[in-house]
């Protein structure tokens, strides 16, 4: 016996062929599946029902948001050439490496580091903070934190320093609450001309950002 599809039994239910009022004289067993099948087949065109009201509500939605968004990208179009100018003052990247070294008599090579602040303007702006080379920089790294924090955080930042102090730099010069990276913004929305020129009337290196504690005058 072949067997119909679905979509053939869904579209041609076949089971009003029996008047209702005769279904007394079938058996107990045939009155209960072709009922089974009657019920199925309401429950089925309600099911079909209700998903077609949700296509057609869930079409509505789709077109509504679509006009949303576009309105939203027509104001930011709108809006785009009136923020340029915090783009090419504001939006700078921060980085750490060495820019030069050279070997001493005694063979030991000497790096030198800076901190670059790069601005994506037309200009591509880039201002230099030399920090001097790396035993100047870890020495005052931990003298900053002996000086600045209690012994046991101390101990904590000095391991840290004397693992790798480089990557230490960097975290501070990309974390949004970095020491490093926290000045650097401060600077340059105090005074973003004075900030690009570094027009500064003073220096901006690995003291400024990690300053020791004034020692009181007697």
């Amino acid at each position: 016996m072949v067997k119909k599809r679905r979509s053939q039994i869904r579209h041609n239910p076949r089971f009003e062929f029996i008047p209702t009022d005769k279904w007394k004289k079938l058996t107990d067993e045939e009155r209960s599946t072709l009922g089974s099948y009657k019920r199925t087949w309401g429950w089925l065109k309600k099911r079909e029902k209700e998903l077609e009201e949700l296509e057609t509500l869930l079409t509505k939605k789709i077109k509504s948001k679509k006009l949303q968004i576009n309105k939203y990208k027509n104001k930011l179009n709108q809006l785009n050439d009136s923020i340029d100018h915090l783009r090419s003052t504001y939006n700078f990247t921060i980085s750490f490496y060495n820019y030069n070294r050279y070997k001493r008599k005694d063979g030991v090579v000497n790096k030198f580091y800076m901190i670059t602040c790069g601005f994506s303007d037309h200009n591509k702006t880039k201002v230099n903070f030399p920090c001097g080379n790396e035993d100047r920089i870890k020495n005052h790294l931990i003298e900053y934190y002996r000086q600045t924090q209690k012994k046991s955080y101390f101990e904590m930042y000095e391991e840290r320093i004397n693992q790798d102090w480089i990557e230490f730099i960097k975290k501070e010069c990309s974390r949004d609450n970095g020491v490093i990276k926290s000045k650097l913004w401060d600077l340059c929305l105090e005074d973003p001309s004075t900030f690009k020129k570094k027009g500064f009337k003073f220096k901006v290196n690995i003291e400024y950002f990690f300053p020791l504690p004034q020692k009181s005058k007697k």
